[in-house]
């Protein structure tokens, strides 16, 4: 391989000597030079060599492209910098498609692509293309790129298409319904708290997270925002938008406080528009990012545009731009039965198949709503084997940090939320780890802690007692140390069944920091009782009752507000107790 394998065959109205010198620059300082060091220093030959020089070349395009983007804009010169970065992974790939560079699994085109904003692809396209820049045999660099990006999108319509045939055909939801019915909702009060009203449908077969697609009345904000997370696995990929002549480009997913103008950045995204309707796709995140974000899918659509043009939008952006095949299809008998397998073995830390009594247990399973406008799947019965087995006061807790009146009003009207919750309902402020739950993708959840009947004895302030039918949920996990929800591999594979926890706080003497993970949130319907500080029992019941919570659950409130036994703590009983509130 030498120089002459590239050059220049544009007109002089079109190319310039300048030009015809970078491209050689590039192909002489950017491919030649670094196959000759990498091949003297590995002794690399053949497909070995290939491959190394197409990462080194696809290394030095994302980071010429990451530090040109640090501060948030492009110079020319960065750009400058980053068309010939870019434009030399193409060369290579161009040289790769034509079979004049041993193949080495996949083009360095596609690997690049993977990685940057595909108008950076684009632009280094247009360029080498106006250019008329050519491979030694005379074929013409922008169309070996092209090729190399066509082949592999007809793949994916391929695979799309067929996915799609073998797919029971199932009825679309409504989701214009849906919309329909949330713009005419008001706003939630709980006291002064305001909360914006919400709703899901659910939907799909096994790309979206939970089957679930949540619609939120931001019309406060003159906007309804429908979101959902993908499923491991799945990949957006922008080839699909950017065909369609639509402009990518960078931005963040935010959450925005009802009447205040108050903003929460969530995380980077890719955005673009269709037809006036904003779609925030969540970059894939770092050490540094919301883990809570990970793989979130947010449209914001006009609150005025009518509910059959939403539906049409979000649908094109689901089953084009996402390649997802009947997206907004009902899921089918045999879809859902392997989705029940997937929970019971998630939750119970199965691996492998199920057995026959497990399958069997699984399909018992039914979808219920646990929060309000939240529905999960629910394995009836379940609390009843727990507290048998390890003790009938078996309790999941939550401590209420203010421990002030109003917070106790709001879990006994709107129960429990979780952070991401919250803020997509517009109430910004942080709990007691907020910002930490966003990064380890605890953020998703409602945390809780487990303890028996003489634990809860010794507790301090203000703390919400859990009916047992809460443990009937199949959308918990839990740690028996303190690990602010983490969903990162390394802990999340270590976390503990709940059987586990069970046996381990069925020992303890204290209230320990276990911790549980309730998605979304936990509705009023679990509550039993409220323990407070004894002195301050009376003032909580008369307080709820001037608010117009004189019975709850069907009993008085002086069932469901009540107090601990006054106790004598002896300092040596303390030592050593890491109180986690």
């Amino acid at each position: 391989m030498n120089s002459a394998e590239v050059s220049i065959s544009a007109s002089p109205d079109k190319a310039s000597e300048s030009y015809k010198d970078k491209i050689e620059a590039f192909f002489k300082t950017y491919i030649s030079k670094i196959k000759t060091k990498i091949a003297e220093k590995f002794g690399f030959k053949g497909d070995k060599l290939t491959e190394a020089t197409d990462q080194a070349l696809v290394f030095e395009a994302t980071e010429t492209i990451k530090a040109a983007d640090e501060d948030g804009t492009r110079t020319e010169a960065e750009a400058a910098e980053i068309d010939q970065a870019v434009s030399t992974v193409m060369i290579e790939g161009a040289m790769e498609e034509a079979g004049m560079e041993t193949s080495a699994g996949e083009n360095p085109i596609l690997t690049l692509e993977k990685d940057i904003d595909p108008h950076d692809i684009v632009n280094s396209i247009s360029n080498l293309d106006a250019e008329g820049v050519t491979l030694d045999d005379g074929s013409s660099v922008a169309d070996l790129a092209t090729q190399v990006l066509e082949r592999e999108y007809d793949g994916l319509d391929d695979a799309m298409t067929e996915t799609a045939e073998v797919d029971e055909a199932q009825p679309n939801v409504k989701l214009a319904e849906a919309i329909s019915r949330i713009a005419s909702r008001e706003l939630v009060r709980a006291g002064e708290t305001l909360y914006r009203p919400r709703e899901e449908i659910i939907c799909d077969h096994g790309h979206i997270e939970g089957q679930r697609i949540d619609i939120m009345n931001r019309s406060d904000d003159g906007v309804t925002e429908i979101s959902f997370k993908l499923r491991s696995g799945v990949e957006f990929n922008p080839r699909r938008v950017v065909r369609d002549g639509i402009v990518m480009g960078n931005g963040e997913i935010k959450y925005k406080g009802i009447n205040n103008g108050v903003e929460q950045s969530v995380c980077p995204a890719r955005t673009y528009e269709r037809d006036g309707v904003k779609i925030f796709i969540a970059a894939p995140p770092s050490e540094d990012d919301a883990r809570v974000a990970k793989g979130l899918v947010k449209i914001e659509a006009p609150s005025d545009m009518a509910p059959e043009d939403v539906e049409k939008i979000v649908r094109k952006v689901i089953e084009d731009d996402l390649g997802i095949p009947n997206g907004l299809g009902e899921v089918s008998e045999e879809s859902e039965r392997e989705y029940k397998f997937s929970r019971y073995a998630w939750q119970h830390k199965i691996e492998g198949e199920l057995t026959p009594e497990q399958q069997e247990a699984a399909e018992r399973m039914e979808r219920e709503e646990v929060f309000p406008g939240y529905t999960t799947m629910v394995e009836k019965g379940k609390h009843k084997e727990y507290l048998e087995k390890y003790g009938q006061d078996m309790r999941a807790f939550h401590n209420l940090h203010s421990g002030t009146v109003s917070s106790v009003y709001r879990m006994l009207t709107v129960g429990g939320m979780c952070s991401t919750e919250r803020y997509k309902r517009g109430v910004i402020k942080s709990g007691m780890s907020s910002v930490e739950d966003f990064n380890t993708g605890g953020g998703d959840s409602f945390f809780t802690r487990i303890s028996n009947g003489k634990q809860r004895e010794k507790l301090h302030g203000v703390n919400v007692v859990f009916k047992p039918e809460l443990f009937d949920r199949t959308d918990w996990y839990t740690y028996d140390s303190d690990e602010y929800g983490t969903t990162a591999e390394e802990t999340f594979g270590s976390r503990k069944t709940p059987e586990e926890l069970f046996e381990h706080e069925a020992k303890e003497e204290w209230p320990d920091d276990n911790e549980q993970m309730f998605r979304t949130g936990i509705s009023p319907k679990y509550i039993e009782s409220i323990i407070v500080p004894e002195d301050q029992r009376n003032g909580f019941i008369n307080e709820l009752k001037k608010m117009g919570i004189e019975e709850f659950d069907g009993k008085p409130i002086e069932e469901i507000i009540i107090s601990n036994k006054k106790q004598e703590i002896k300092m040596d009983d303390m030592e050593d107790i890491d109180i986690p509130w």
